[in-house]
């Protein structure tokens, strides 16, 4: 799969805005502009509680008139180059730290789709070199991690391979977690993220994200939601050689099927039947697809715990992920203007 422009809109900006600001419209422009010395004021001022750090997310918002989740692609990737500008004010505080890197990560997701995205994600790759400076703030620590999965899309293997490295102490990790349970599902979320390592590093970790789901230890939500990433027979930037073989993703299912479901809440099932989708989604490439036994099995346990139709479809049929999908598919919204497309490999 790859990303493109949705029908009819902001995928424009994103193949002009190499040029020119005017890949925008005129409101949008006149928003920037202001936004810009909405930046300035807030990464020069304190880190007070009722001050212009702390409100800057919802100023933005007031700014563009709508929710940062519904920006566009243009909006957001301009917001990135003026919130650049703004780097060495991480050391002033931890609020400043970790308000920039949230904010860097929400506009630069999914770390490709524009044309001048490398540029923006080798910003990116700077902040990971020079490492946190407020190492022992579990805030920073936290919107570090989002920023640089929401960035992972842009990564080479080499990258991802040293983000992996960063996370080594935890991930897998061995004995007792040293981290909070939120800090944790947040640095596996990034690793299973992490596309392009080989398909021998994603079953090391997803053998050993298993065993902690098996033994009720889920990640705060996130657990099954990493194995489905982890495992996916089609993943969005990752080479289609790097997926892990489909008798490695039978064994999963036929684990995750498994477990119990007496308890579980339609949430919590719904992200145990995205994982079993992710696996058993069906490519009509015989080199990742799961034997038809196991996809037998796979709608049937699927049509007992509820799943939908595009559920269903999506196991029985090769169909690119539904809207609703593709926000589970990168644990985000995508910037309003990029949509999944299947790739000619598919």
């Amino acid at each position: 799969m790859r990303l493109g422009p949705a029908p009819g809109g902001e995928g424009a900006a994103a193949a002009a805005e190499a040029a020119a600001p005017d890949g925008m419209e005129q409101r949008e422009r006149a928003a920037l502009a202001e936004a810009r010395r909405a930046l300035a004021e807030a990464f020069a001022a304190g880190s007070e509680p009722h001050g212009p750090l702390a409100g800057l997310g919802r100023r933005l918002e007031e700014i563009f008139g709508e929710a940062r989740e519904a920006w566009s692609l243009a909006v957001c990737r301009r917001l990135f180059d003026a919130l650049i500008e703004h780097r060495e004010a991480r050391a002033r505080s931890e609020e400043h730290e970790a308000r920039l890197y949230n904010l860097l990560g929400l506009c630069i997701r999914p770390g490709t789709g524009a044309v001048l995205d490398p540029e923006r994600v080798g910003e990116i790759w700077k902040l990971f070199l020079a490492g946190l400076v407020h190492p022992r703030s579990v805030p920073c620590r936290l919107q570090w991690w989002i920023m640089l999965r929401r960035a992972a899309g842009g990564f080479n293997r080499g990258q991802q391979e040293q983000v992996l490295a960063a996370l080594k102490d935890e991930v897998p990790g061995r004995g007792r977690p040293r981290v909070g349970e939120q800090e944790l599902a947040e640095m596996w979320r990034l690793a299973a993220s992490l596309e392009r390592l080989a398909a021998g590093t994603k079953r090391r970790l997803g053998e050993a994200l298993l065993e902690r789901i098996e033994r009720g230890e889920a990640l705060a939500r996130w657990g099954e939601w990493a194995l489905g990433r982890l495992g996916e027979r089609r993943p969005p930037f990752g080479p289609l050689n790097e997926v892990v073989p489909p008798e490695v993703a039978a064994r999963w299912l036929q684990r995750l099927m498994a477990l119990p479901v007496q308890g579980l809440g339609g949430p919590a099932l719904a992200r145990r039947r995205y994982a079993v989708v992710q696996l058993a989604r069906r490519t009509g490439d015989p080199a990742r697809d799961v034997a038809e036994p196991q996809r037998a099995r796979v709608l049937a346990w699927l049509a007992e715990h509820g799943a939908g139709e595009a559920e269903l479809l999506a196991v029985r049929e090769v169909v690119p992920p539904a809207a609703p999908e593709q926000r589970l598919l990168f644990g985000d919204s995508l910037p309003t203007g990029l949509r999944l497309e299947a790739a000619a490999a598919d």
